[in-house]
């Protein structure tokens, strides 16, 4: 399919790019891609812009640009509690992609998938560098759309992995998420306490909703020794005087979230470093069989511009989209 730059774009719906078949490899090959580049230089960016509402209501974007590949994305997203009780999503992000040597834009995507695989991708790409290369199990909080995409992109990463211990606000959640797993062929168990979960796996994901105001619950010092935590939620599941029990935790972007930064993330402890470094080699990895190690994050851009550049080529060879005329 071919546009006339800068008089075209290419318009992508949520249907239009799950048809795609990207595989849970790819997407964590082009979101190591983007952060590699970063730990080189190769990329620009700025923290997010977060415009704060009453009713917890955000608007936030998101931008970054990639000199190789040649992409730039801005992601426009205005996560709303009260929805929930309308009934309608919570959320629906946007994606704008340009050519970042044109500066052109190439398409608009709807956000829903990139979002969902490129958080997944994150904490995946952290764990191939600080969790045990050979991890056998997965645990889970919550079991919601992070569960699913964090079990793919993990699977991926780590083919020892063949148990998944997972639980949910709700056990009809946790039971769908369950069915889910096993239809991928692992073993799953449902413990009743998060605690048996949290601190009986190789592998964390804590993905709990941070606006449900549940207070912290988990003791870092009790994770099982080796194992590497995916703090998804922002850290507010753990304890924050444990934090010390954690041998190396990096974040996405120390600009962005370290103290000083416009969005401190609860971890009160000094940063390893970045995602970016591991993926560039200036920072070691795991080290040691006895390492607690982690990645925590508030998202920033750059991690949106690898799935969204892939699934805007693949769309193009496909000839999936709608090409719109500016």
């Amino acid at each position: 399919m071919d546009l006339n730059l800068g008089k075209e774009i290419l318009f992508l719906s949520d249907s239009d790019i799950r048809s795609i078949g990207i595989t849970a490899e790819e997407i964590n090959d082009s979101v190591e891609a983007v952060f590699k580049a970063k730990g080189e230089g190769r990329t620009a960016m700025r923290p997010k812009l977060s415009i704060n509402l009453p009713g917890n209501q955000q608007f936030q974007a998101k931008a970054g640009v990639s000199q190789d590949p040649p992409y730039a994305a801005v992601k426009w997203v205005c996560p709303t509690p009260a929805n929930d009780k309308k009934g309608i999503a919570l959320y629906r992000p946007i994606i704008l992609l340009n050519d970042s040597e044109t500066g052109l834009p190439l398409a608009m995507l709807d956000g829903k998938w990139v979002t969902g695989v490129r958080t997944a991708a994150m904490t995946t790409i952290a764990a191939k560098y600080l969790a045990d290369p050979e991890s056998e199990s997965l645990g889970l909080l919550t079991g919601g759309l992070q569960a699913y995409t964090h079990l793919d992109q993990m699977a991926a990463m780590f083919p020892r992995l063949k148990k998944v211990l997972c639980g949910s606000r709700t056990r009809a959640t946790a039971e769908r998420f369950a069915e889910y797993a096993r239809s991928k062929g692992f073993e799953v168990e449902m413990p009743d306490n998060r605690e048996d979960i949290a601190y009986k796996v190789d592998i964390l994901a804590s993905t709990i909703p941070h606006g449900k105001g549940d207070p912290p619950f988990l003791d870092c010092a009790k994770l099982r020794e080796g194992s590497f935590v995916g703090m998804v939620d922002l850290g507010n599941t753990f304890f924050p005087e444990t934090y010390g029990a954690v041998d190396k935790m990096v974040t996405d972007d120390l600009a962005q979230s370290a103290p000083g930064g416009p969005e401190p993330l609860p971890w009160t402890l000094p940063f390893y470093g970045e995602i970016g470094d591991l993926c560039a080699g200036t920072k070691a990895g795991r080290e040691s069989d006895k390492e607690r190690n982690g990645v925590i994050f508030s998202g920033i851009g750059l991690g949106d511009v690898g799935p969204s550049a892939l699934a805007f080529e693949r769309a193009r060879e496909r000839g999936i989209g709608q090409v719109l005329t500016l």
